[in-house]
């Protein structure tokens, strides 16, 4: 059974939002002296990081459950 187009895809595309805003600040912290706003942003990004991490391991459990689900076994039958 294949894995639907759109299960894939819509987590690659909240990773990629995701990781698109940590790279921004993370470039922003170049650009920030010592201090609380620092500290912020850092602890965004880190918190982005584990989102991140927390997404792609969701993902990679959601995408193996897909891969032989019963319930779809139902519906690749022939229908007559």
């Amino acid at each position: 059974m294949a894995i639907p187009p759109c299960a894939g895809s819509v987590g690659q595309e909240i990773s990629d939002h995701l990781f698109a805003a940590g790279f921004d600040l993370h470039f922003t912290l170049m650009t920030l002296d010592d201090g609380p706003g620092r500290d912020r942003v850092e602890h965004a990004v880190a918190e982005i990081d584990d989102a991140l991490r927390d997404l792609r391991r969701l993902m990679t459990v959601i995408m193996q459950q897909l891969r032989w689900p019963s319930w779809l076994t139902l519906l690749a039958r022939p229908r007559r």
